[in-house]
């Protein structure tokens, strides 16, 4: 890992709120600050990952039914530092799709660590590369979650 690690803040999305108006206020954030810029580089990939809507969305309320209790202020707050651990992730693993999607070349689990709460915790960020042109070859990243580890 690098020395850069971005430091989360809990209350990013607001204090003393219900989780439902917390995620609500990240996704409202995200898509003003991340969706809107469209793509971050992301150096360990030497490539741009798209942010989408879509990828946000899942990001944030997917959690809410998962049943391990990941539909937390920390796991979504992490939303706010997306671009700093896209810069300084490494790659954990790539492989094919495990579903076969004909759409997708690989899916690449990424690693990065973050400063929340004042302790240090490794962070995995899920990255779809897809194909924009099988014939051609031509791909693209697409971010798609995070979780801690």
């Amino acid at each position: 890992m690098v020395d850069n690690i971005p430091i989360v803040e809990i209350d990013f999305f607001g204090a003393n709120l219900s989780i439902d108006i917390y995620a609500n206020n990240a996704f409202e954030w995200a898509k003003i600050n991340l969706v809107s810029q469209k793509q971050f580089f992301c150096p360990c990939l030497n490539a741009d990952v798209q942010v989408s809507n879509k990828g946000i969305k899942h990001t944030i309320y997917q959690k809410k039914w998962d049943q391990q209790g990941n539909y937390n202020q920390e796991i979504i707050s992490l939303i706010s530092v997306l671009p700093e651990l896209l810069n300084q992730a490494e790659v954990r693993y790539s492989a094919p799709d495990r579903y076969g999607s004909e759409n997708i070349k690989y899916i690449k689990m990424l690693k990065a660590s973050v400063n929340i709460n004042g302790g240090i915790k490794e962070v995995e960020l899920l990255i779809k590369e897809v194909y924009v042109n099988k014939k051609e070859e031509t791909t693209c990243h697409i971010f798609y979650n995070h979780i801690f580890v």
